[in-house]
């Protein structure tokens, strides 16, 4: 029976190219959004020499500064994309983060870096909703969770390009004695770094205007009237109504980022502090390591989300949530701790994939369960959670581990370790207990989506 109403759902959906050349473009935007967003994890130490930052403050730039504007724009922008045009919003978002980027190079201060990042996260926060949205409508429910999966790829592509070309970059422009930048234009090598990162970003942004506006599939109607769009306060009310079934994508989710975010900040210093690796040592390993991990995690939940559901099983992306969340805690756990470094890198690698496995599935879950209609804003709800407590929290509750309780940089594993020991088990408690809600919500919706209205 689900097998059956599974392939009467509306078939009109894109044709092959459409969709995969949408899928491409909004992959390398993905893609170039979190090398824009994490090159400053590999830019720490030569910031912190050039203007005299704390770890702290450091932590504030790579956390806070982005995540709350991040978060906060959101929301509006997740209404937008539910109502105008999305490929205009997500355009519009990549031009104003990459020429923020590049401004972060002009930078001379801590609050000129503070506003800059803080505009990142403003353009940034238009993709995803729309994005999401997009995809929802580009392909049907057997191949979003593979297509969803292969967009959040370009996250872990991202960071793992941030990481190995970034510290490949860093020695590079250090080198450019030809040019003598620092004489001629009075820029350090850490701002050039993030000129030549920002600009290219303008480039995807034209493409975007190839893309062709999918539309919109299964808008539901109530007994009286169709729904022309949600405000945010009955977006809010209704997730509230179904918060059994949302709360553990949405807030144990956030916890898990944090943890993610808070190791994706620091370990790479652990590199440096602990095991005496160089900063282009430190972005070769651990970004060879989350490319190669985190990509293979997210298309692995993605794959083994789809393959579940096409054999008719409803909870098919909670249960791979579940099963990674509970494998990646001892992970990230113990790798801080173990003080031999290929091992240790094999560990995180580990907790890594199992994360990224969450990462794209939870996202489709999400959509898999929320009506048309509300989609945009209720993926802009998710990130504002997501946000705010994942790369708002998880960068600062490391930093204050050592620098407020262990009070030493060389501890920095045991603030890792705490960390994770804080928030694994709690996250994991909540995605078990979230199942029966979770398949019925899906059940629900499932056969409003089997209705053509």
């Amino acid at each position: 029976m689900i097998k059956k109403k599974l392939n009467e759902i509306d078939s009109s959906y894109p044709e092959f190219w459409q969709s995969s050349w949408l899928l491409f473009v909004l992959f390398i935007a993905y893609t170039l959004s979190f090398i824009d967003r994490q090159i400053l994890t590999l830019l720490v130490d030569p910031i912190q020499k050039s203007i005299g930052l704390s770890d702290f403050e450091i932590s504030l730039l790579h956390g806070f500064a982005f995540a709350i504007f991040f978060s906060i724009a959101g929301l509006p922008l997740g209404r937008l994309a539910d109502h105008v045009n999305r490929r205009v919003i997500i355009g519009t978002g990549i031009a104003t983060w990459s020429l923020m980027t590049a401004l972060c190079g002009l930078a001379k201060s801590f609050g000129h870096l503070f506003v800059a990042r803080m505009c990142v996260g403003i353009g940034e926060a238009s993709l995803m909703p729309s994005a999401y949205s997009m995809l929802s409508d580009a392909f049907p429910p057997k191949k979003l969770n593979t297509a969803i999966a292969i967009f959040s790829m370009g996250g872990t592509l991202g960071t793992g390009l941030a990481l190995i070309g970034g510290g490949a970059l860093i020695t590079f422009v250090s080198t450019m004695d030809v040019l003598n930048l620092k004489a001629v234009f009075g820029f350090e090598s850490w701002q050039v770094c993030f000129l030549l990162v920002g600009l290219p970003g303008l480039l995807i942004a034209l493409a975007m205007c190839s893309v062709i506006e999918p539309s919109r599939k299964g808008v539901v109607r109530d007994l009286q009237a169709q729904y022309l769009g949600y405000t945010v306060r009955e977006v809010i009310d209704y997730l509230w109504t179904k918060r059994t079934s949302y709360g553990a994508l949405f807030f144990s989710t956030a916890f898990m980022t944090a943890l993610s975010a808070g190791f994706l900040m620091w370990y790479p210093n652990l590199l440096i502090r602990t095991h005496g690796y160089s900063i282009i040592e430190t972005g070769y390993a651990f970004g060879l390591i989350f490319l190669v991990f985190g990509s293979s995690g997210a298309l692995t939940g993605g794959l083994l989300a789809s393959e579940l559901t096409k054999r008719g099983i409803l909870d098919a992306n909670m249960r791979v949530i579940v099963v990674a969340a509970t494998m990646s805690f001892p992970a990230y756990l113990m790798a801080p701790l173990i003080p031999a470094t290929t091992l240790s890198l094999l560990v995180i690698g580990l907790a890594i994939f199992f994360t990224q496995m969450i990462a794209g599935v939870c996202v489709a879950a999400i959509q898999l369960i929320t009506p048309n209609q509300m989609r945009g804003q209720a993926s802009a709800v998710f990130l504002l959670a997501v946000n705010c407590i994942g790369f708002g929290i998880g960068p600062s509750l490391v930093a204050i581990f050592n620098d407020f309780i262990f009070y030493t940089e060389n501890s920095l594993s045991l603030s890792l370790s705490c960390t994770a020991l804080l928030i694994g088990p709690v996250c994991i408690t909540w995605y078990w207990k979230s199942l029966p809600a979770y398949r019925s919500q899906y059940l629900t919706n499932f056969d409003l989506r089997g209705n053509k209205s």
